[in-house]
């Protein structure tokens, strides 16, 4: 056992207690399912009926293959949820996103990164730790060097530096709201 953090300082015992705390075990073992069971039913569709080379003449193969490519879509559309309604600051607005999304589809998802980034959002998906070191109004260069080098890590400091920064008006717009 190495006693030294790892990069992103949770060492194995606050990774168990992580894995096991409640707001953790939802989403773990929905998305684990739900990957698993993508994976399983692709697998026995591509073992029943072969992908390549196609058999369009056949009935069975074309119903397995929309039926595969629906439960791979609302699979990506599920994960695709998960952030729309955790990323929402009201929850009846990230209900009725996600209903959208489920029911409309890709233009629904289209729709909701325009307005994610007309209202300042990024694509970045930020660690709890590092948002609300942004909420905290944490950016000065210092602060999070300090932060960095306390925890071992020196090797990313000026582009972790720069990610904050340039991330920085979008967080505190997100968390005011």
């Amino acid at each position: 056992y190495n006693n030294t953090k790892s990069q992103n300082n949770l060492n194995p015992e606050d990774f168990i207690t992580l894995l096991t705390s409640s707001t953790m075990m939802f989403p773990i073992a929905f998305y684990g399912g739900l990957c698993l069971f993508a994976i399983i039913y692709t697998s026995v569709s591509m073992y029943h009926h072969p992908f390549v080379p196609p058999d369009r003449d056949n009935v069975d193969w074309l119903n397995s293959w929309l039926m595969t490519t629906a439960i791979q879509y609302y699979t990506g559309i599920l994960c695709l949820c998960g952030v729309v309604f955790t990323t929402e600051p009201r929850l009846w607005a990230g209900l009725l996103w996600c209903i959208g999304i489920l029911t409309l589809g890709s233009p629904m998802c289209c729709f909701w990164i325009v307005i994610w980034f007309w209202r300042g959002g990024t694509l970045t998906l930020a660690r709890k730790k590092e948002r609300n070191r942004l909420l905290e109004g944490k950016t000065n260069e210092d602060d999070i060097t300090t932060e960095y080098q306390e925890a071992g890590d020196n090797s990313s400091i000026p582009s972790q530096i720069d990610n904050i920064q340039s991330s920085s008006a979008s967080f505190r717009t997100f968390g005011e709201a």
